[in-house]
């Protein structure tokens, strides 16, 4: 799935993303794939795979910034 960060919450090590279908996701920063919290921002584009967790709902695992392929 593709978004852009909404929120990041450093102080608790997490935050959220808005993914293209509008729907707010949650992510830790155990969850974020050759990148960390410090480098992200809000509202650059990630790609993700979101997977449903009992406790909290929606979460995104394998969080990355996305890549723009029109730039090459």
């Amino acid at each position: 799935m593709t978004g852009r960060v909404l929120r990041v919450i450093r102080g608790r090590a997490c935050g959220f993303i808005r993914a293209a279908n509008g729907q707010d996701v949650f992510f830790h920063a155990s969850d974020l794939h050759r990148l960390k919290l410090d480098d992200l921002e809000e509202s650059p584009a990630v790609q993700f795979h979101l997977v449903a967790d009992a406790v909290s709902g929606p979460r995104a695992i394998k969080v990355r910034k996305s890549v723009d392929r029109r730039a090459r």
